[in-house]
């Protein structure tokens, strides 16, 4: 009996010790596993960071498809923003682990914010459908693009400040077009214009005939070589002498 007592006991002890065993070596291989994906993770994150800024670094004009912008800020949002960006990251290796990585690129969201400039100044369709006009849009760009300090010398800083300089002129320049052609516009008057406007592109009438009536007022602006109708503020017609 003791002697199958003692061989039980053996059994149960071999069966801890290998059950043990298997439990650490799953661990390790978790851990060695876990490192390689680091280590992969750390290679993608220096890879696509370096082919982002030589794509940047290789376009005179900073013209972009879209396509290539929203890669662009997908790569640098995950260093902007990386708890957001990067959640699945943190998850598996550990928030300090991927910040350390992530602080090895302190240029990253001066790129960012300078990728959203560009996003901007191209015109993607999500711009678009946020800003109606040129000026608008480029103006939006000059906004965007002043967040990096102008001391800013790290990556690309040269580009950036030309690109500064650049979105800057062509902002002044939009604004100036628009103006024009409001300016040549408002010059213009049409059917269904407010009643001032008359007086405001042709000055002073010769005379003004009113007719009012029950619900409307109807008038006939008189000039030297026009007449000018109008019904409750509005436009209606034009007539040349």
């Amino acid at each position: 009996m003791k002697s199958k007592k003692f061989i039980r006991k053996i059994i149960l002890y071999l069966v801890v010790i290998t059950a043990v065993g298997y439990m650490f070596h799953t661990f390790k291989l978790d851990n060695e596993a876990r490192e390689q994906r680091y280590e992969e993770f750390k290679i993608s994150i220096d890879s696509q960071y370096n082919d982002a800024v030589s794509a940047l670094s290789n376009s005179e004009y900073s013209i972009y498809t879209e396509k290539e912008l929203l890669e662009f800020k997908g790569i640098f949002s995950k260093f902007d923003n990386p708890t957001e960006s990067l959640q699945k990251e943190i998850e598996d290796f550990g928030q300090e682990n991927v910040w350390n990585v992530i602080k090895e690129y302190p240029n990253a969201r001066i790129l960012h914010i300078y990728v959203n400039a560009l996003e901007l100044q191209n015109g993607t369709s999500s711009v678009k459908r946020l800003y109606k006009t040129n000026a608008e849009q480029y103006e939006a760009a000059v906004k965007e693009i002043d967040k990096i300090p102008e001391t800013y010398n790290g990556v690309l800083a040269n580009k950036i400040k030309k690109d500064r300089e650049y979105l800057k002129a062509k902002a002044v320049e939009a604004r100036q077009l628009m103006e024009a052609a409001q300016a040549e516009e408002n010059a213009i008057l049409h059917i269904g214009d407010p009643e001032y406007k008359i007086e405001q592109i042709y000055g002073p009438p010769i005379k003004i005939n009113t007719d009012i009536s029950a619900n409307n007022e109807h008038n006939q602006y008189v000039y030297a070589d026009k007449f000018i109708y109008t019904d409750n503020g509005r436009v209606t017609n034009f007539q040349t002498r």
